[in-house]
């Protein structure tokens, strides 16, 4: 939340802190992206080695009206 008092002394610092708490985010959230991707591509390709299926499920349901839902 960003809270602008006109003229305040400290809504410059204000200003600076948020931007570095949005810049640790965004880098914060890429990183973990990028190392969680890899783990995923790994246990991806253990469960093919491992298991003569799919690597991801499946399945055909009934919904509402007799509808056919693949889940």
């Amino acid at each position: 939340m960003d809270i602008k008092i006109k003229n305040a002394p400290g809504e410059i610092y204000l200003h600076k802190v948020l931007l570095w708490k949005n810049l640790i985010n965004k880098t914060g959230s890429f990183i973990g992206q990028a190392i969680l991707s890899f783990v995923f591509i790994i246990l991806a390709l253990l469960i093919k080695a491992t298991y003569p299926g799919p690597v991801f499920f499946k399945q055909l349901c009934t919904g509402w009206g007799k509808a056919f839902l693949r889940l």
